[in-house]
């Protein structure tokens, strides 16, 4: 059982140069298996499961950080690790062969139609996730202050304790190897 693809026209030149509109396409398509459809599932969600553990392991990374300079060093090494994919692609991928896999990168359009992005053909939805979108920093700023906030709420010393989170003060650090 074959469905049918219907691509949009393309711009077609008459005889004396002008672009007019040309006929639509009607292409036949075979369906897509199940498992076809989980394996491409696969990729999309391993990638984001990377993600992820290398958000969690870098927090717990840099929460572990006893000194400031040790912190700075830890998120310099973070942000490096991170990084050091694009920075490898750069170096050893000839400009071309980028520039042919960046054509297989998503992008959303955000209800925008291919080649149309006039504000005034964007869906309401589209406005409405592009306002969310621009107050994400100012909701990352505000959650950032009440966790550094509550933590040193909960660090600062009471009744004579220690202020450290790492080691406490009857137990000294271990050496390093």
């Amino acid at each position: 059982v074959c469905q049918r693809l219907r691509l949009p026209a393309a711009p077609v030149a008459d005889s004396h140069g002008r672009l007019t509109q040309g006929s639509e396409v009607i292409i036949p398509v075979r369906p897509t298996s199940r498992r076809a459809r989980m394996l491409l599932a696969c990729a999309p969600l391993a990638s984001m499961l990377i993600e992820l553990l290398t958000l969690c392991v870098g927090a717990v990374y840099l929460l572990l950080s006893a000194t400031t300079e040790e912190l700075i060093l830890n998120a310099v090494a973070t942000n490096f690790v991170t990084q050091i994919d694009e920075v490898m692609l750069t170096a050893f991928v000839h400009r071309a062969s980028r520039d042919r896999l960046s054509k297989y990168q998503y992008e959303h359009l955000w209800g925008v139609e291919e080649g149309d992005t006039r504000l005034k053909n964007v869906s309401d939805r589209s406005r409405w996730l592009a306002r969310r979108q621009e107050l994400l920093p100012l909701v990352l700023l505000l959650l950032a202050t009440v966790t550094v906030g509550a933590g040193q709420a909960y660090g600062s010393p009471q009744d004579g304790e220690s202020c450290s989170f790492v080691y406490p003060p009857e137990r000294e650090a271990p050496e390093a190897v």
